[in-house]
C-alpha cells in the first residue's frame, strides 16, 4: 500500500464530490499529512494542521484547527472551531465503519448559532446554543442507540425566550425486546421501560 508523509495545502478543492457527501463542498487548508492509501476506501492518515474554510449545508466554516485520524468512516481526534457562528471544541472520536456505529466524544460549546448553520430553520432570528455534551452511544439507528448522553450548563437562546438545563443525563438499554430509557434533570426524572421505538413514541 502507497505510504506518504508531508504537507498538503488545498485551495477550494471540491472534497464533498471527492468523498461523496451530500451537502459538502469545497475546502481550503493547510495541513501536515502522513498516512497509506490514496483511494477513498482505504486511506489512512494523521492529520494536523488549519482548515480555513470548507463548505457544508449551504455555510461555509472558517478557522478550524485539528488533529486526528482520517479514515473512510471514522475520525478520531481533536477539533478546534474559531468560525463566526461555531466556537467549539471537540474531542473524541466517530466510527461509522464499524458492524455497530459509535460515538464517544466530549464537546465543549462555547456558542453555536444553530439558524446560521441551517440546523433551525430561522434565517432572521439567532438561535444560539452553549454548554458542554459528553457522549458515550453505540447504535445504527436512534431506535438503536445505547450508552450515555450528558449534558451541564446548556444555554438555548431563540427569539427572546431564553431556555437553560443546569444538568441532564440520558440513558439507553436495550435487553432482548426490551427497551429502558432514563433520564435525571433539573425538572424531572424519567424512567421508560417496554417494547417500543423512541422514535415513534410521539406519534399517536
Amino acid at each position: 500500500k502507497t505510504y506518504y508523509k508531508g504537507f498538503l495545502q488545498t485551495q477550494s478543492f471540491n472534497i464533498g464530490k471527492f468523498l461523496q457527501i451530500k451537502g459538502m463542498g469545497s475546502i481550503t487548508s493547510s495541513v501536515t499529512i502522513q498516512g497509506n492509501g490514496l483511494r477513498k476506501d482505504d486511506a489512512d492518515a494523521r492529520i494536523n494542521g488549519n482548515v480555513q474554510s470548507v463548505g457544508y449545508n449551504g455555510y461555509t466554516y472558517r478557522n478550524t484547527t485539528l488533529n486526528g485520524e482520517f479514515k473512510k468512516g471514522f475520525f478520531s481526534g481533536i477539533v478546534e472551531a474559531n468560525d463566526p457562528n461555531v466556537n467549539l471544541s471537540f474531542n473524541g472520536e466517530v466510527d461509522i465503519t464499524s458492524k455497530i456505529h459509535r460515538f464517544k466524544f466530549d464537546s465543549k460549546i462555547n456558542s453555536v448559532n444553530l439558524a446560521a448553520i441551517h440546523i433551525v430553520s430561522d434565517s432572521i432570528h439567532p438561535a444560539i446554543l452553549s454548554g458542554h455534551v459528553k457522549v458515550d452511544v453505540k447504535g445504527n439507528s436512534p431506535d438503536e442507540m445505547t450508552g450515555t448522553v450528558a449534558v451541564d450548563s446548556m444555554n438555548y437562546n431563540i427569539h427572546k425566550g431564553v431556555y437553560y438545563i443546569k444538568h441532564l443525563t440520558l440513558k439507553s438499554d436495550i435487553s432482548g425486546d426490551t427497551h429502558t430509557i432514563s433520564m435525571i434533570s433539573d425538572y424531572a426524572d424519567v424512567n421508560v421501560s417496554g417494547h417500543f421505538y423512541p422514535t415513534e413514541s410521539g406519534q399517536c
